[in-house]
């Protein structure tokens, strides 16, 4: 039965209890499936052992994107990541910008990891200089003064909840600063300077579709 064929793609599906990382990417896109993923992402370089790869999202068609082995261009990358062209050189002399370029996550002591980029950080990534599994990932600034970020857990049986962790330090200092992270990151477990709230509405809502939509294209993208 298709109930039967969809339990057996989640069961071969390999969870990971850690933030989304390569698994949960390359469940965005599958070339052979007839059916493709609309969803607005970061571009995201995932870095390991046995392979790496660039997700984005297709400007054009609004598609999830995926390049890998010789598919990745470091032009092409450059161009995304740093929103500039010429030669390293210039772009590494070029003055700090006053918002974070990138993020690189890694996985340490059991939960993620996150230290804040700059053109040197990304650069480093980009020519492979940097070791270990990772994920570097466009930084998109929040709107307003504070770093905040919606978190939409959704359950197939029951209602989605969605919260709203939300920064209370402003986004005011220089992003080399040895705690900007702190400043630019949203954090919800750290307490003493976030805050979690349940939250209702329209951005609930809509995040709780996309949930809906990235399922129903990992259950029935080959149907």
């Amino acid at each position: 039965t298709s109930q039967a064929r969809r339990l057996v793609r989640l069961t071969a599906f390999d969870f990971d209890r850690h933030r989304p990382l390569d698994q949960f990417f390359k469940a965005l896109v599958d070339p052979k499936a007839p059916q493709r993923l609309r969803l607005l992402i970061p571009p995201t370089l995932v870095h390991t052992e046995t392979m790496r790869a660039i997700y984005f999202t297709d400007p054009t068609t609004g598609y999830v994107m995926r390049f890998k082995g010789e598919e990745i261009d470091g032009v092409f990358l450059q161009k995304i990541f740093l929103d500039r062209k010429g030669p390293l050189e210039r772009l590494l002399a070029a003055p700090e910008p006053d918002v974070p370029l990138a993020v690189l996550k890694r996985m340490s002591g059991g939960k993620n990891e996150i230290a804040l980029q700059n053109v040197q950080g990304i650069i480093a990534a980009l020519q492979s200089q940097t070791e270990g599994t990772y994920s570097l990932q466009k930084f998109v600034k929040p709107r307003g003064m504070h770093a905040a970020v919606y978190r939409t857990t959704w359950r197939r049986v029951g209602p989605s909840t969605t919260v709203l962790v939300s920064c209370a330090k402003r986004m005011t200092i220089a992003p080399s600063h040895p705690h900007a992270k702190n400043y630019w990151c949203a954090n919800s477990t750290d307490l003493d300077t976030n805050t979690v709230l349940a939250f209702k509405g329209k951005p609930a809502s809509e995040t709780q579709q996309i949930c809906a939509e990235i399922v129903d294209y990992v259950e029935n993208r080959n149907a």
